[in-house]
């Protein structure tokens, strides 16, 4: 990353997820890798505050 990543707010409200925006100046070659420390980043920082994150998920009830 050439700066610290920009958050520009929540994106969109999915059925089982908040979308979040960020921006960040990286080398073209860098974008998948940025994008995927980038999340590792906030899945840590979500589970340091006790945050859950959401998943799909499927309720069958048989009679």
């Amino acid at each position: 990353m050439k700066a610290i990543p920009v958050y520009l707010g929540v994106s969109a409200l999915a059925d089982s997820a908040i979308v979040l925006k960020f921006i960040c100046d990286v080398q073209e070659a860098d974008i998948y890798a940025v994008c995927r420390i980038l999340n590792h980043d906030i899945l840590l920082g979500f589970r340091k505050l006790g945050v859950e994150c959401p998943f799909p998920q499927l309720d069958v009830h048989s009679s």
